[in-house]
């Protein structure tokens, strides 16, 4: 059985998702949630947008405040 932790996608998605965390646009602590979606191909834009706008209100000390805008 192959290791899905060498699939292309996955390797892609890695690196994507670490430089978006060392960048500062998304939190650490999502980064496994936005890793699966991702490479799953179910990241929409509506939760690119939510996970961007976390961290921003997160870093302005309103995360308590963030709504998410994410369709169900």
């Amino acid at each position: 059985m192959p290791d899905i932790n060498n699939a292309p996608n996955v390797k892609l998605g890695k690196v994507v998702v670490e430089m978006l965390v060392s960048e500062g646009l998304i939190l650490p602590e999502k980064q496994a949630r936005i890793l699966q979606a991702l490479c799953d191909g179910k990241m929409t834009s509506s939760e690119w947008k939510s996970s961007i706008q976390t961290k921003v209100l997160k870093d302005e000390g309103k995360a308590d405040d963030a709504k998410s805008d994410q369709e169900d």
